[in-house]
């Protein structure tokens, strides 16, 4: 991202355009009116933008769900770290209904980059639910 920078000298008596390199002339007199008084302004431009998202989760006094909610959602922007592009993430986690979602779209050409729909009970070995050492060495 880059900035764009606009500077403009001008006569402060007679509004006079200056030339950018006014500073390194020796005699400073506005050749309009002989003014020596002169205004500088600096336009900066840049672009830049917000990433946005929203998550939660519920709980359920019937079960005791302190440490672990019923449902999560997650919907907005997530960074993805393999490349550092940022992406649009759908996820939602139902234990009570036993349903996994989660969409993951690319922003810039609205492509599916990873769709996953499927009961909760047999989604593993994705992201937090991938087996451990210990898991497969049995120990």
């Amino acid at each position: 991202m880059e900035s764009e920078v606009d500077l403009t000298i001008k006569c402060s008596n007679c509004d006079t355009d200056l030339p950018r390199n006014w500073s390194s002339f020796t005699k400073k007199i506005c050749p309009k009116c002989d003014s020596n008084r002169t205004t500088t302004t600096i336009n900066i431009v840049d672009n830049f933008s917000f990433k946005k998202n929203i998550k939660g989760k519920v709980k359920n006094k019937k079960y005791n769900s302190k440490k672990n909610p019923r449902y999560k959602f997650f919907h907005g922007d997530e960074l993805r770290k393999n490349d550092g592009k940022w992406m649009l993430k759908d996820r939602i986690i139902d234990k009570d209904n036993d349903k996994y979602f989660e969409k993951v779209t690319d922003p810039e050409i609205g492509e599916v980059i990873h769709y996953t729909e499927e009961p909760l009970s047999e989604h593993f070995h994705h992201g937090s639910a991938k087996f451990n050492k210990r898991d497969i060495m049995g120990i």
